[in-house]
Parts: structure tokens; sequence; C-alpha cells
């Protein structure tokens, strides 16, 4: 069993608040870096960061958590409306890296827009586990 948190947009709003990100030499160091192939090629990396378009996104929660958060008493999945900005701030970039699986070698690289749970989830619950999460409230 799971506890989830189902964060959704008011009205059906979009809630990530990404957009395509610039591509440089910075971004081909930093995935270069953590592929650990310093002379990883330039035709395997990924040079678009997409957007991600989400209305909703689901949360996995430990029952410490959602026992603390005191709206999981009957229900193993509840739903919070986010602020009308959405979760932008939480959206970050993110290396992905993809390896032969007999040499290990590195084969392809992109970064990809990834929600850090744990920061929504310590904001959400620092203002107080609200189901209509509005901070203009």
């Amino acid at each position: 069993m799971q506890f989830l948190i189902n964060f959704k947009g008011q009205d059906g709003e979009e809630i990530s608040g990404t957009h395509p990100h610039g591509f440089g030499l910075n971004r081909v160091k930093e995935i270069r870096l953590k592929a650990e192939c310093p002379n990883l090629p330039l035709n395997c990396i990924q040079g678009i960061v997409y957007p991600v378009s989400l209305k909703e996104i689901r949360v996995n929660v430990e029952e410490t958590f959602a026992d603390q958060a005191g709206h999981f008493r009957y229900e193993q999945m509840i739903e919070v409306v986010v602020p009308l900005a959405g979760l932008r701030g939480f959206f970050k970039l993110e290396v992905i890296i993809r390896r032969n699986p007999v040499t290990q070698e590195a084969t392809y690289a992109s970064l990809e827009w990834k929600l850090d749970e744990e920061e929504v989830l310590a904001a959400w619950a620092e203002d107080g586990c609200l189901l209509n999460w509005n901070t203009d409230n």
C-alpha cells in the first residue's frame, strides 16, 4: 500500500511551469562530468530541454508524513490544489545518462525536468498541509 498526494492545478491549469531551456557549453560540461565521460561526443548529447506539461502529479509519501499531514485517516490518496503559480519552483533540471549495458560506456545524455518531491512536500507541510494550497489565503 502507498499513500499518495495528487497535486493538481486550479481549474485544470498546467502546474509545472517548465519551459524550453538554453543549452550551451556549460551544460555540455555538466553532462560530461555527471557521466564521468570527459570525451562524450556531442552527437550523444540531446541539446534540447523539452518542457513538461502537467495538470496533476502524484507523489508517494511515507506513513509518518501521511500521519502528520492529517488527511489520510480514511483515504490513501488525497488531492491538493496547488497555488496559481503551480509547482514551477520545484521542478529542476536533472542529467539523464544512458549506458551500454555491457561496456557501461555512456551512449546518450540529456537534461530533463524532474519534480523535487522532497522539496515540494516540505514546502506544503510548512504551509500547513492545506488541501487548497493557495498562498494568497
